[in-house]
């Protein structure tokens, strides 16, 4: 089933060089890090362009 073609979904060739700001907290419990990689290899995948920040004193949340 391809949602893209139904359109269900945007193209994905909309990704390519899509500016896409990924943010982990290195402490967060509820959404470890390793979420955010994963997010940041597929929609690397798709050829956007990712800031990836991992933050080793931030838990789930931002705090600036």
């Amino acid at each position: 089933m391809n949602r893209e073609k139904q359109g269900f979904v945007d193209a994905l060739s909309n990704m390519k060089d899509a500016p896409v700001f990924v943010y982990s907290g290195k402490n967060d419990k509820s959404m470890p890090p390793i979420n955010q990689k994963c997010q940041k290899d597929l929609v690397e995948a798709f050829g956007a362009k990712t800031k990836y920040v991992i933050d080793d004193n931030q838990a789930h949340g931002y705090d600036p």
